[in-house]
This record gives structure tokens, sequence and C-alpha cells, in this order.
């Protein structure tokens, strides 16, 4: 059954298995089938496990309703990061390729900076600097004199 489908075709679906269900079943899917109002239930019978499976699942990524899942998104990912970073062995690291290192590098560089409320980008401030002066001799604009030095 495709998530993604509006409509559930009730009279096709898998029949309850004994035993164990289905295993890896994303959790985008349960989200997705849960923004639609389905029950636990109803979904454990569109995926093919068990309603209680369905209820582990989704509490364990911290939705209880999608409101709350919403209000607690960033500690979702938070507890979602922290077991990813957690699993992450020194043999991991041996192995990857400098490429995907560099990668890794820059872009927990960048969170590290967003994190304590740093630029994360370069930003240029010539043009800026360049339209005050050209305001400052049209008289436009009184250019300020910052920590004891005027803009040349």
């Amino acid at each position: 059954m495709n998530p993604q489908s509006q409509e559930i075709d009730w009279t096709n679906l898998p029949e309850p298995k004994t035993g164990r269900g289905p295993k890896n079943i994303p959790l985008e899917t349960l989200i997705e089938l849960y923004k639609k109002k389905l029950s636990h239930a109803q979904i454990g019978k569109v995926t093919g496990c068990s309603a209680s499976n369905v209820t582990m699942r989704l509490k364990r990524a911290g939705i209880t309703t999608l409101r709350d899942y919403k209000k607690n998104r960033a500690d979702v990912f938070a507890i979602i990061q922290g077991k990813i970073i957690n699993s992450v062995s020194p043999l991991d690291i041996k192995k990857a390729s400098l490429l995907q290192k560099a990668t890794a590098i820059g872009i927990m560089y960048d969170k590290e900076r967003l994190e304590r409320g740093e630029s994360t980008e370069n930003i240029s401030i010539h043009a800026d600097i360049k339209a005050l002066r050209e305001g400052a001799q049209n008289g436009a604009v009184k250019a300020k004199t910052i920590a004891g030095e005027g803009c040349r």
C-alpha cells in the first residue's frame, strides 16, 4: 500500500499475521499514515504489523499525538542525533573516505557555530561600506565613527 495515496482500500488489506510482522517499516511511513488520522490498529493493518508495534515505534520517536510530535520535533531530532553520534565507532571513522570525513567536519563546524550563535556564512560587507561612503559624500548619510576610527 502506498502511504502517499489519499484513499486506503480497506477491502484489500493483508491478513493479520501470527508471530512477527514485517521488519524495518520506515518511521516516515507510520507518520504519514498517522497524519491521515488512522488509528494505530488501522496503521497496523495497512503495514501488516501489530497495533502495539505501531504504538511502540511512534512513542519511541516521541509521537503520542501529531501535535506532541510537532511541539517536540527538535527534541526528537536531538535524541536521534545523539543515538547516531554514539553509534559511530573509531573504526567507522577510520573506514570513511577523505571526502566523507571532510564533509562531516564541514557540516559539524557549521552546526557548532550555529549552536554558539556565531556566523555560519561569510558575509561580504564591502558593498555596504561602499554604499555608505557614497551616501556620506552625497550628504544622504552621515558616516559614524566606530571604535574611534571613521570609514575611509
